[in-house]
């Protein structure tokens, strides 16, 4: 592909702590019978008096086959609200104030994104609220999880049509809210912002309650999957694999997709010869090339606002503006896939 390699996985991944070790090889088996190429656990912050504990799970990295297990965290303030993904750090950084877990972070060389900015529920009846409600610390942030698996179908969701939508998962996916995609627009206008599609998902307690085996591991890795475009294969040695993911999800060098909807494996926008595409810089005035798996509607974006949509498989746009210029593809008005930006000219 234009002298790139496409590579895909998912991310935003819970396990059951306490079985530790074990969790994580359940998770990396089911990982690579989906046939992805990379995996990436976020366990939640244990409390304080058993963290040190579970300290040695960061070294619970390696290559199982083909793909590459990675783990992180979800941090938070032992809050509801105000979450954060953190990549590539070796130590808990959560269970503090926001501030100190991304200067930990900062210090560790690693990176953080908002988790499901968005999120809120109404599952068991009660109201949930797992929203980003700092924004003052935007600007520390690497990125935004911009479409939550777990909260597109539990946010619709309430006792009263569990059971109708549980058994319509996944098909009953409705992409990514209307605010989470004008925070990362916005965010993206200001200066680099990737955007990434997590899963959210936890283990299954009650097994024999998920008759359909729709919130398996193996399940939700067939729906939605980041994809990495990298200038290089993965070599298969984890310290090489393991920079080479990271770099491309901090430099938001990737698409997004419900791959159960359609395989979107082949998508491309940026020049035509590969020379940059999503996540990096372009001069004004450029033509950039996008070109779909299959036929569906190609919305062109341009600093969070539509600028161009036909139905195609192939389209060339000219990038005339400065500003930051994205792909959205739907398939019969169903979101399916969402390129990240493209710098265009002088901005951010």
């Amino acid at each position: 592909m234009r002298g790139l390699y496409e590579i895909c996985g998912c991310l935003h991944i819970h396990f059951h702590l306490p079985s530790g070790k074990n969790a994580i090889r359940q998770v990396a088996a089911e990982a690579e019978r989906a046939g992805l190429d990379f995996v990436i656990l976020s366990s939640h912050t244990p409390g304080e008096t058993v963290a040190r504990r579970y300290q040695p799970l960061f070294r619970e990295e390696f290559v199982q086959g083909n793909t590459c297990v990675l783990f992180a965290e979800e941090a938070d303030e032992r809050a509801e609200h105000s979450h954060l993904l953190v990549f590539n750090v070796s130590r808990w950084t959560g269970r503090r104030p926001l501030e100190q877990v991304l200067s930990r972070v900062k210090e560790e060389g690693g990176f953080a994104f908002i988790a499901h900015p968005e999120g809120t529920h109404r599952l068991f009846g009660g109201f949930v609220d797992h929203r980003w409600k700092k924004n003052h610390l935007v600007p520390e942030v690497a990125g935004v999880e911009v479409w939550s698996l777990l909260f597109d179908w539990a946010g619709r969701t309430t006792p009263l049509n569990l059971v109708e939508r549980y058994f319509g998962f996944p098909d009953n996916l409705c992409g990514p809210g209307a605010r989470n995609l004008r925070l990362w627009d916005t965010m993206a206008q200001e200066r680099p912002a990737a955007g990434v599609a997590g899963l959210d998902i936890h283990p299954v307690f009650l097994p024999w309650l998920d008759v359909k085996r729709n919130f398996r591991y193996q399940t939700v890795f067939g729906v939605l999957r980041n994809h990495l475009l990298l200038r290089r294969p993965l070599s298969g040695t984890l310290s090489e694999d393991k920079q080479a993911i990271y770099a491309a999800l901090r430099q938001g060098t990737l698409f997004f997709a419900n791959d159960h909807l359609a395989d979107s494996r082949g998508f491309f926008f940026g020049a035509p010869d590969g020379s940059w595409t999503m996540g990096e810089q372009a001069p004004a005035g450029s033509s950039a090339v996008v070109s779909a798996p299959q036929e569906c509607t190609i919305r062109l974006i341009r600093n969070g606002a539509v600028i161009r949509s036909v139905e195609a498989r192939q389209g060339q746009f000219r990038l005339e503006k400065e500003g930051v210029f994205r792909v959205e593809c739907l398939i019969e008005g169903r979101p399916w896939l969402f390129s990240n930006h493209i710098r265009v000219g002088n901005c951010c």
